[in-house]
């Protein structure tokens, strides 16, 4: 049986909380494999499809706004900035999915480079933070797809993705973003505040501006 992710994981009304993430709106190629997904995975049991706009893979999250301020933060991305200009990482593999606790998401492969890029993150975020820094329980690197509502038919829906195989899809990750983010059921939408480029090559590209920082608080999105 599956349990309601918005209610196994309820934020307070109004909470807007700090996170490290990777976007991939920018990955255009992902988009023909998500909308394949959607057609597969559309079902009572689960939440709608998350907008392609907003998929992402959590790297960690970090606290509340009003807890952590822009001046902690902003310590903690000149930290990591230096580490991860000299941080290479190969493409990923998105895929193919599974269930967690009734959620699609996709599997990410290799672990280790995006193991690494979280190592480095929370380095960071212990030299700065101290005690306020979070202490996640683990790391496992991941894509949702569609978030899971309280439902005992995982044995379907597992029987409609297994009905059509989907090929893995390569990415490159090239910017760490830091967001205030808010919990906008079906999905969590969130304000960029700063894009950390990774590796000394996505300077150059122009996909991440580090130097940019935007204090503005998040505008809840609605649903969509």
């Amino acid at each position: 049986m599956a349990d309601d992710h918005f209610k196994t994981n309820l934020w307070e009304p109004d909470e807007v909380d700090w996170h490290f993430l990777i976007r991939l709106h920018d990955q255009n190629h992902l988009r023909s494999i998500v909308e394949r997904y959607a057609r597969i995975y559309r079902h009572p049991g689960l939440y709608p499809p998350i907008p392609f706009e907003w998929l992402h893979m959590t790297i960690v999250r970090i606290g509340r706004v009003t807890t952590i301020t822009h001046e902690e933060m902003r310590a903690v991305v000149d930290h990591l900035r230096p580490t991860l200009e000299r941080t290479h990482l190969p493409p990923v593999l998105l895929g193919p999915w599974w269930l967690w606790t009734g959620s699609v998401v996709l599997h990410v492969t290799p672990e280790e480079p995006i193991t690494r890029l979280f190592n480095a993150v929370m380095t960071a975020l212990n030299q700065v933070l101290g005690d306020k820094a979070p202490k996640p329980a683990e790391f496992i690197p991941h894509v949702t797809l569609a978030y899971a509502r309280t439902y005992q038919q995982e044995i379907e829906v597992h029987k409609q993705l297994s009905a059509q195989w989907i090929d893995p899809i390569p990415v490159h990750i090239r910017t760490l973003s830091l967001v205030k983010e808010k919990q906008t059921v079906p999905f969590y939408s969130w304000d960029i505040v700063t894009d950390v480029p990774v590796g000394a090559q996505s300077q150059n590209t122009g996909r991440g501006d580090s130097t940019q920082w935007r204090e503005s608080a998040l505008t809840p999105l609605a649903c969509q």
